[in-house]
């Protein structure tokens, strides 16, 4: 751009400062230019080549971690490339008992220990009733196809679901190129709960309705 408007001006201004400064010729500036470009597109290219989808199945049982699980969430890696995780974040709603509806909004984001330590107070134990695996940063989402070869990150049981509205996983990853994704795993939700009232009362028999 300097040397087109240069190519404009009379020869006495061009001889002046700091119009007589000079660049890149057009040609250069045009080559150069070209390239950068060709390099954008093929990075653009190689990115979506390599994007990696982030997606997640819930199942009513099968858990790898607790038993009578009424709830369990697996994460995997659908698209392509390297999904490598660097952020995870918490939040929840706890339940009214009578109503079911959630007391008050979200928490807010947290972390995993501090997550367990408030549903602790609130009667609900990782590991007994439900699982919340720590998922470190630099862990490797599974590359999958299949809806439940993905990696386990939570599993309800009964109570869990029955004290919870909500529970939401923030996930983070980067892939192979350093661009980061990210998605909100519904884990929870208060449409989840009614869907295990109404499971549970088709098991129940007839005459206990």
């Amino acid at each position: 751009m300097w040397e087109i408007l240069k190519k404009n001006l009379s020869a006495s201004f061009v001889n002046s400062w700091p119009w007589k400064l000079t660049l890149l010729d057009v040609g250069t500036s045009a080559t150069l230019a070209s390239a950068v470009l060709a390099l954008l597109l093929a990075r653009s290219q190689l990115a979506r080549t390599n994007r990696p989808v982030i997606s997640y199945s819930s199942f009513s049982d099968k858990s790898s971690f607790i038993k009578k699980a009424e709830r369990v969430i697996h994460v995997r890696n659908a698209g392509a490339g390297h999904a490598i995780v660097c952020l995870v974040k918490y939040r929840y709603r706890m339940a009214d008992p009578r109503s079911g509806v959630g007391e008050g909004p979200l928490s807010d984001w947290m972390d995993w220990h501090d997550v367990v330590d408030r549903l602790e107070e609130r009667n609900l134990t990782n590991w007994q009733h439900y699982v919340l695996p720590r998922i470190g940063n630099g862990s490797t989402l599974p590359l999958a196809s299949a809806a439940g070869a993905g990696l386990e990150v939570v599993a309800l049981t009964k109570k869990a679901m029955l004290t919870l509205a909500d529970l939401d996983i923030l996930l983070r990853i980067e892939d192979t190129l350093g661009d980061q994704h990210e998605r909100v795993l519904v884990c929870m939700s208060q449409g989840h709960r009614k869907e295990l009232i109404e499971r549970r009362q088709k098991r129940r028999p007839p005459f206990l309705r």
